[in-house]
């Protein structure tokens, strides 16, 4: 009980609020980033106790009240909203990382005049934005993965989608929202058999996870479904 209660108190805590309220308005310049880096860190870390509850509270709710489990369309619905709900985190998470691959290839090439590194942040620009932003979109040119031909070329792999697109740029919140959640279920459901990525490590590790969530859902789901099926096979026989 204690346990669970510890639990749910972490799952609850409204610590990206308080990076984004109060963090992230101190911070300038290139420590900047940390703040990015940490509100990240953070909601990762708020989803593992929300996950472990998950299973424990459906067992609670079909046990006691056996709502879920005598009434069939009720039970189809809730594994339905549980895949959905995974499609709009990876898709959240998606975004986020098609962020960090820009980034990424903007610290790879601005080292030098005309582009130093500090000017990437808000309020420490020496050039003109127009001359910055003319800089960095020829440094960083936005080829899909099948088309790059020259290795010097930096490849965004399954990010390209996004900054190509321009739900990056855009602020528009509905937009970005039902295309990164329309991104994850498409590719939770096609196990990431479209993925191409690039050699960065973090973009691998995120495209495995995707197909092994995408695996064990679907399999969750398929076989729910089944259960229900026979419950309703049996009801009609009766």
């Amino acid at each position: 009980m204690t346990s669970n209660f510890i639990i749910d108190v972490l799952s609850i805590l409204p610590l990206p609020q308080v990076i984004v309220l109060i963090i992230i308005p101190s911070l300038k310049g290139p420590v900047s980033l940390i703040a990015k880096d940490l509100l990240k860190f953070t909601v990762l870390s708020q989803y593992i106790p929300r996950s472990l509850r998950i299973y424990p509270l459906f067992q609670e709710v079909t046990s006691s009240s056996g709502i879920l489990t005598e009434t069939a369309w009720a039970g189809a619905v809730l594994n339905l909203i549980l895949y959905m709900l995974a499609s709009h985190i990876i898709g959240a998470y998606w975004y986020l990382m098609s962020i960090e691959g820009e980034h990424r290839c903007w610290r790879r090439f601005c080292k030098a005049p005309p582009c130093i590194s500090k000017n990437l942040y808000c309020g420490e620009h020496e050039n003109s934005s127009a001359n910055l932003s003319a800089f960095l979109k020829e440094s960083c040119p936005y080829i899909k993965p099948d088309e790059i031909k020259n290795s010097t070329v930096f490849n965004f792999g399954i990010f390209i989608d996004a900054l190509e697109s321009g739900i990056v740029e855009s602020w528009d919140f509905p937009r970005k929202f039902f295309y990164c959640f329309w991104w994850g279920l498409r590719n939770l459901s096609a196990l990431g058999q479209n993925l191409k990525t690039s050699t960065y490590v973090g973009e691998i590790l995120f495209a495995v996870f995707i197909c092994i969530a995408g695996l064990v859902l679907f399999s969750l789901l398929i076989g729910n479904m089944q259960v229900i099926l026979d419950s309703l096979i049996r009801c009609f026989s009766n």
